[in-house]
């Protein structure tokens, strides 16, 4: 089987697993089980009206995040059946990576120059479906500073006037 959209990003879903998670240039997530001769196409979601760049799913295994060339967040239950949490929109610039805390409570996220901390949301901090019609969800976050490291110290070393001297 083909797409008809080219993929862009993908990521297994776990040590040993046999299930495969896709995202399409389209902002389609495609989720696909190994099977003997190949793999099957189990579930079709669309996360994002623009390209998927990055998959990232936490370690604990139980949250799916999706970021879009857009500067879109997205955040998926997985345990409720890829039930989508809601999405958060980056002010400016372009995700570039996304990584998961240990613990699965935070979310990285690099852009050109900066790092965003997310606080992980969860489909329980949401009960109210009403509240997630537009799925626009406000979700703790704050930028990471990153100082350059030290410039190494220059010893300027005076030499006596003996010395000079002497070497001349």
């Amino acid at each position: 089987r083909t797409f008809n959209q080219p993929a862009t990003t993908m990521v297994s879903a776990g040590d040993g697993s046999q299930c495969l998670l896709m995202g399409f240039k389209d902002g389609m997530v495609r989720i696909l089980n190994r099977q003997t001769t190949g793999f099957r196409l189990t579930k079709v979601f669309k996360p994002h009206s623009s390209e998927i760049s990055k998959l990232a799913i936490s370690p604990d295994g139980l949250t799916l995040a999706t970021v879009a060339v857009n500067g879109e967040v997205f955040f998926v239950d997985i345990a409720s059946g890829y039930s989508p949490i809601g999405f958060v929109t980056l002010s400016e610039g372009r995700p570039s990576n996304l990584c998961w805390s240990l613990d699965s409570q935070r979310l990285l996220i690099s852009l050109a120059s900066r790092i965003i901390e997310f606080v992980c949301p969860k489909i329980t901090d949401y009960p109210d479906e009403s509240e997630r019609r537009t799925l626009e969800i406000r979700c703790e976050s704050h930028e990471l500073v990153i100082e350059p490291p030290p410039l190494p110290e220059v010893k300027i070393e005076k030499k006596n006037e003996d010395e000079r001297l002497h070497e001349e």
